[in-house]
C-alpha cells in the first residue's frame, strides 16, 4: 500500500511517552510508505518527541478534565473547545486523508475536528482499560484499534465493538526479534527488574530483601539486572555487594531489548508499552501494577496476561520480600514454569502492530474515495 507524497495523514498524540511512542512507530511505517505525516500534539508531547518522524509538528491546547477544582475543570473545557476550533483550522489547511489518534486528551480536539469536517479517523487504545479520552472519542471514530480481544477489555463502549479490531501495541522491531531466541530450561536464572521510565521505589525496597532471604546456593544461581531510582541507587548496589552477587544496577538502561533477550524473568510495572514489549519478546514476568494509575489501567493490562497464565499479577500490597523470595524459589527449582509462561506470553503478541494500524488508516480513505 505505497502512497504518493501528496497523501497526508495527521497523527494526534501527546501527554506521555505511552501515547507518543506507539504513534512514533506508526509514523515511521507511514513515512516509509511515502506518506506525509503531520503530528498534532500538546506542549509536553513536543518535548518528549524531538525525533518524531513528522513533516510538520503543531501544538494544540488540550485540557484533561481532571482535578477537584471547578475552576480547573472549566479551564480544561475551555482549552478543549479552543483546541478543537484550532484543530479545525489546521485540518482545513493540511487537508489530511485521515487522522489517527493515540489516546489522551491531546487526541480529543483533532479527532472532534476531523469528525466535524468529515475526515475519516482511526483511534488506538494502548491499555486493557479504555482511557477516558478514548471512551469519549470511540463513538466518533471510524475504526478502533485495540491491544487485546474485546472480551479482555474493560470500559469498552458497546457501540465500539463493531468497529474495533485487534492491532496490539506497536513496539520496536528489536523486541519482536527476541521471540526467536528461545529460553532454556536450566538451574540458573537471569532476573531483570524494571520500574517504568523513572524506576519504582517498591522494587528497590523489596527485591534486594527478597534475594537476601534466599539460600547462598540459590543466590549463586542468579544474575540480576535492576533499575533503581537515583535516590535508591547506592542502597541497592550496596545490598547486592554485601551478598557478593552478580548484579548490574543502574538508574536507566538504554538497552532494555538486549536485557529482556537475556532474561528468564522480568519483574516490572504493567504500563501498556512494557506489557507489549514482554509479549512481543515472549518472556515470563511478574507484573506489579502502579496502584495510582488512572482507572487502575495497569492492573487491567496485567490481568490480560495473568488470565491467560502468561504472567503473574502481583498487586503492590502483595509484593513483599517474602512473596518475591517464594516465587524465585519456585522458579529456581523448576525453570520450566518460566519457559511455559514465556511461550504463553508470546502467543498474546500481535506482530507488526504498527503496520496493521498504518494499513487500516490507509484503507479508511481508500474506502471513502471509492464510495
Amino acid at each position: 500500500m505505497t502512497q504518493t507524497n501528496t497523501t497526508t495523514i495527521a497523527i494526534a498524540a501527546g501527554g506521555t511517552g505511552g501515547h507518543l511512542f506507539p504513534a512514533q512507530a506508526v509514523a515511521e511505517v507511514l513515512s516509509d510508505k511515502g506518506i506525509k505525516v503531520v503530528l498534532l500534539t500538546d506542549q509536553r508531547g513536543k518535548q518528549i518527541a524531538p525525533n518524531f518522524p513528522a513533516d510538520e509538528i503543531h501544538v494544540l491546547p488540550s485540557g484533561a478534565l481532571a482535578g477537584v477544582s471547578l475552576v480547573k475543570r472549566f479551564s480544561s473545557v475551555v482549552e478543549l473547545v479552543t483546541g478543537t476550533f484550532k484543530a479545525r483550522g489546521l485540518l482545513k489547511s493540511i487537508a489530511p486523508s485521515a487522522v489517527i489518534g493515540f489516546g489522551g486528551y491531546p487526541s480529543v480536539p483533532p479527532l472532534m475536528a476531523a469528525k466535524s469536517l468529515g475526515i475519516p479517523s482511526l483511534l488506538h487504545e494502548q491499555n486493557a482499560f479504555v482511557g477516558k479520552a478514548n471512551r469519549l472519542l470511540a463513538k466518533f471514530c471510524n475504526k478502533l484499534a485495540l491491544p487485546f480481544e474485546p472480551k479482555f477489555m474493560k470500559g469498552l463502549p458497546d457501540q465500539a465493538c463493531q468497529k474495533s479490531f485487534v492491532s496490539g501495541n506497536p513496539v520496536r522491531q528489536a523486541f519482536q526479534n527476541i521471540r526467536s531466541q528461545q529460553m532454556q530450561d536450566s538451574n540458573n536464572l537471569t532476573l531483570l527488574v524494571l520500574g517504568g521510565s523513572l524506576g519504582a521505589k517498591v522494587m528497590s525496597q523489596e527485591v534486594p530483601k527478597a534475594i537476601e532471604l534466599l539460600s547462598a546456593s540459590q543466590q549463586r544461581q542468579l544474575t540480576i539486572h535492576q533499575q533503581a531510582r537515583g535516590e535508591d541507587l547506592q542502597k541497592v548496589i550496596d545490598a547486592y555487594e554485601k551478598l557478593s552477587l552478580n548484579a548490574d544496577v543502574k538508574e536507566f538502561f538504554n538497552n532494555v531489548d538486549e536485557l529482556i533477550a537475556k532474561a528468564d524473568l522480568v519483574i516490572t510495572r504493567a504500563g501498556a508499552s512494557t506489557v507489549a514489549e514482554i509479549t512481543a519478546a515472549g518472556r515470563a514476568s511478574i507484573l506489579v501494577p502502579y496502584p495510582f494509575a488512572a482507572d487502575d489501567h495497569q492492573t487491567q493490562n496485567a490481568a490480560a496476561l495473568a488470565d491467560n497464565d502468561a504472567a503473574i499479577l502481583a498487586p503492590q500490597s502483595q509484593f513483599t520480600a517474602t512473596y518475591i523470595a517464594g516465587q524465585l524459589t519456585t522458579y529456581l527449582e523448576n525453570n520450566q514454569t518460566l519457559v511455559d509462561m514465556a511461550q504463553r506470553a508470546s502467543k498474546l503478541a500481535v506482530p507488526g502492530a504498527a503496520l496493521l494500524i498504518a494499513d487500516a488508516a490507509i484503507e479508511l480513505f481508500e474506502e471513502k474515495s471509492v464510495s
